[in-house]
């Protein structure tokens, strides 16, 4: 009978004891920089007093049981770990395996004279673990590990305020005191709470701060910290600011999380190699991803978005069709899967109304402009027709002007009535510029001045007008649209010209003129809006050689040099045959060469510098590329059209290995990507060309727009961008043979 009380009472005993020794906490930490996106970390931490240590010091785990993770500059939720949510883009960066690895998982550290020490060797064998159990890519993995543990030993450091634990005297009170370059003031010495303000300052920071805590352990009550920072990297000046508040309290966190949620997240990521076979999503794999996860999260939207990704990813497209078809659209939201659901015609007008309001911000706006659009163009698409008008009638007075132009454009395709085309176009010119911007009235605007152009109905006051509302759209530097509206304005005085050709010549150039000096100067100049404009509108991309062809008519042979000459700097790859023929007609082939050679490459951009790493750890800097025509090419196992062209890239570089007297190079720079997925991939495909390692800087030197991106750089060292889909070869051919 007494052993049983004995042992009662060291239960009951150790259970409270337990008990009390449980302190939680808020760890909210924020940063912001110049350049970069501002974000704000909650971290709610568990800390556990396990008891006494053998060596000294007091044995401790902390375990961060929620974390929730927003945008600073709107505190958009962007992850909850509880709450179970994750906005699609938030697992584009490696920083979210460092926050899933820290979750639900008690870290033991050793608390000595107020001082917590973290051992690292437990520590990391735990995260090294972890990253295995996720399949996360080895190299990347490796790289984690030290990042992880650091981030774990920061939090561990923000619970304990260790700076004056040994170096506080009580004459301190009332009085500042210099410690180790940190300015404190005492503000309170009680036995149970201490107070301090202090502020640190070093060469490129600045630290204030006030922390209350428990000086006979160190461990905070409260602190609030800001730090400050200034710094100079690359030759840019990089200022921000992190804010630490920590605060010992209760908290009550709703939602539980089965076991296996991390595991699901993770080993359906992009991080993770758990769904590849030789480093391609497998079908099989992701068949036994959905087996595993589904009965458990069939209707978690994170889930829902995995599955659905590893899909297209394996290429199950008739597969992913299937489950796109039959998912409730509420696990949908927030995703470009919700999009892909829109697209389809079959979509009943009820599922569409419940589907709308989750769409991503511009995510209406592309389906209505250009998907719905597209199928309007069919006059016997009634199903388009009564989608649209469905869609119209749901909105708001507001948002019905934003709909509203492309109402009147459908209306007026099916109406034999020429007066309500020109009611509907006199409606929208008496719209103010927001509203124009934002329902990208120009379009439909300069489409019913077509449909009146037909009937003979033009008049020249209304498409001045037209043209002066997208002239004020243009040269608002603050507008986001405005290159959209740039090749609107220069299909407008396109369409001036051609109204005005037969009967004032003059003015009908000097149309002309205004179209060509708004068409796109280069692929910075474009917008993705304008191709979707040019399908609707039959306009061309670019005016400038109707310009120059007009000024040849007229004898104006210098002049339609000099823009031939323009137009090949702003537009390298789609410039050139136009500039050597032009040249070689006026002067001959030679002359064109000499030309060229003299006078035209010296105006190209320097391409700029840099020093990489093969996969054999030799160097090739842009220096060993002088004297040849070289092509580099961006691109990276991730990017699925790079992947598409690499055969030809292959055969490109092997062709020109077998000429001995080829003046010809390439070099290929994998961007963000390993060694190890680079190598796995040259292998897999018996591919031998050349592959430089990007520093994570060339890409941004170079200005790299997408994937894959080439540069031809001269013998001289000068750079000519290649415009996305343009045929290279023929072109790298013709500059090599100059």
């Amino acid at each position: 009978m007494r052993q049983i009380l004995t042992l009662v009472f060291i239960f009951v005993h150790v259970c409270f004891a337990q008990k009390a020794t449980k302190e939680t906490f808020i760890v909210a930490i924020e940063r912001n920089s110049t350049g970069a996106k501002g974000v704000q970390e909650t971290y709610y931490i568990a800390l556990q007093t396990l008891g006494q240590a053998a060596r000294g010091g007091q044995q401790m785990t902390y375990t961060i049981e929620d974390l929730e993770v927003r945008d600073a500059a709107d505190s958009m939720l962007k992850f909850s770990y509880r709450e179970q949510v994750m906005e699609p883009d938030f697992m584009n960066s490696s920083r979210a395996v460092e926050y899933m690895c820290m979750l639900n998982k008690p870290i033991p550290f050793l608390v000595q004279d107020g001082i917590p020490k973290l051992d690292s060797l437990p520590v990391r064998q735990y995260i090294e673990k972890q990253l295995d159990r996720w399949v996360i890519e080895s190299e990347v993995g490796t790289q984690l590990v030290g990042s992880i543990y650091s981030s774990l030993k920061e939090l561990m450091h923000h619970l304990y305020f260790s700076n004056l634990s040994k170096k506080f005297k009580p004459k301190f009170v009332g009085k500042t005191a210099v410690v180790d370059n940190t300015t404190y003031a005492i503000l309170k010495n009680g036995k149970g709470e201490r107070q301090v303000s202090f502020t640190k300052t070093d060469s490129t920071s600045t630290q204030q701060a006030e922390v209350r805590y428990d000086p006979r352990n160190a461990m905070i009550k409260k602190l609030d910290s800001k730090i400050s920072f200034s710094l100079k990297i690359d030759n840019r000046q990089i200022n921000g600011e992190t804010n630490l508040h920590v605060e010992q309290t209760a908290y009550i966190r709703k939602g539980n999380v089965r076991s296996d949620y991390l595991d699901m997240l993770m080993r359906g990521s992009y991080w993770s190699d758990a769904l590849k076979e030789k480093g391609k999503t497998d079908s099989l794999k992701v068949e036994k991803y959905i087996a595993s996860y589904e009965p458990n999260y069939s209707n978690n939207r994170l889930y829902a978005g995995m599955k659905l990704g590893s899909l297209q990813k394996a290429d199950s497209y008739k597969r992913y069709r299937a489950e796109l078809n039959h998912m409730p659209i509420s696990l949908l939201r927030g995703t470009f899967h919700l999009s892909n659901k829109l697209n389809d015609e079959g979509l009943s007008m009820e599922d569409l109304t419940d589907l709308i309001p989750l769409l991503r911000e511009g995510d209406l706006y592309d389906f209505l402009h250009n998907t719905l659009a597209q199928r309007l163009l069919d006059k016997q698409n009634k199903q388009a027709f009564a989608t649209l008008l469905h869609i119209n009638a749901n909105m708001t007075a507001k948002e019905k002007l934003e709909t509203d132009p492309l109402v009147f454009w459908a209306k007026s395709l099916r109406t034999p009535q020429m007066d309500s085309v020109q009611y509907w176009q006199k409606i929208m010119l008496g719209w103010d510029q927001e509203t124009w911007n934002k329902s990208n009235a120009g379009r439909y605007a300069l489409l019913l001045q077509q449909i009146l152009i037909k009937k003979n109905l033009n008049h020249d006051a209304d498409l001045q007008m037209i043209i002066d509302k997208i002239q004020r759209l243009v040269e608002d530097p603050e507008n986001k649209r405005r290159l959209t509206h740039k090749g609107l304005l220069a299909y407008a005085y396109y369409l001036q010209y051609e109204t005005k050709v037969k009967t004032n010549e003059e003015q009908a150039l000097a149309s002309l003129e205004r179209a060509a000096f708004y068409s796109p100067k280069g692929a910075a100049d474009k917008a993705r809006e304008s191709f979707y404009d040019r399908v609707f509108l039959l306009s061309k991309e670019n005016y400038t050689n109707d310009y120059i062809e007009e000024l040849s008519k007229r004898g104006q042979s210098d002049v339609a040099l000099e823009k031939r000459v323009q137009e090949f700097l702003y537009n390298p790859t789609d410039g050139y045959d136009d500039l050597a023929t032009f040249y070689s007609n006026l002067k001959g082939r030679a002359a064109f060469v000499t030309f060229f050679k003299q006078e035209i490459i010296p105006q190209l951009p320097n391409a700029p510098d840099f020093v990489l790493y093969d996969l054999q750890q030799n160097k090739v800097a842009l220096e060993n590329l002088k004297g040849k025509w070289s092509l580099i090419d961006f691109w990276g196992t991730w990017c699925g059209p790079c992947v598409a062209e690499m055969p030809k890239i292959n055969k490109f570089y092997t062709d020109n290995q077998d000429k001995s007297n080829t003046n010809i190079k390439l070099i290929t720079i994998a961007c963000y990507d390993t060694a190890d997925k680079v190598r796995t991939f040259l292998t897999n495909n018996s591919y031998s060309i050349p592959v430089l390692l990007s520093d994570a800087k060339v890409q941004h030197d170079y200005k790299v727009p997408g994937y894959p991106a080439k540069y031809i750089i001269t013998p001289e060292g000068k750079m000519i961008p290649v415009r996305f889909g343009f045929d290279w070869q023929p072109f790298l051919a013709k500059l090599a043979s100059l």
